[in-house]
């Protein structure tokens, strides 16, 4: 049983690592997005966008992160991670802090899924 709770960790930390290196795409497809479609939602993911190029070491690890993780990807590991949630729901369900955990896990699942979104949008040529 201690075997399964530790696989549960590992694949826990490794869904948080992916959201991270997911997260510079993330916030390039939103600036890259059409600026006449949402004109305060451009320039809020803009300003991001900018501040984030004029910070030095945010700029290199931002430029670095920007196409290591396949946008195929996305999907088994989000479906991965549900899984493994559930199964945590299992062990950790009387554990108030499984609850944070599940609470941020949905939140990054809402945050790939505008991602995957983003992803499918046509072309504003």
């Amino acid at each position: 049983m201690k075997k399964y709770r530790i696989l549960f960790w590992i694949i826990l930390i490794l869904y948080f690592v992916f959201f991270v290196c997911c997260i510079p795409k993330y916030i390039l497809y939103h600036v890259l997005a059409n600026p006449m479609y949402h004109e305060w939602n451009y320039s809020f993911w803009k300003t991001i966008y900018r501040s984030i190029l004029s910070h030095n070491v945010l700029s290199n690890v931002y430029n670095w992160l920007l196409f290591k993780i396949p946008n195929c990807t996305i999907i088994p590991m989000v479906l991965l991670n549900a899984g493994n949630m559930f199964y945590g729901w299992k062990l950790y369900r009387k554990n108030r802090w499984f609850f944070v955990v599940l609470a941020f896990v949905i939140l990054t699942f809402l945050i790939m899924g505008d991602y995957i979104y983003l992803l499918l949008l046509p072309d504003w040529d």
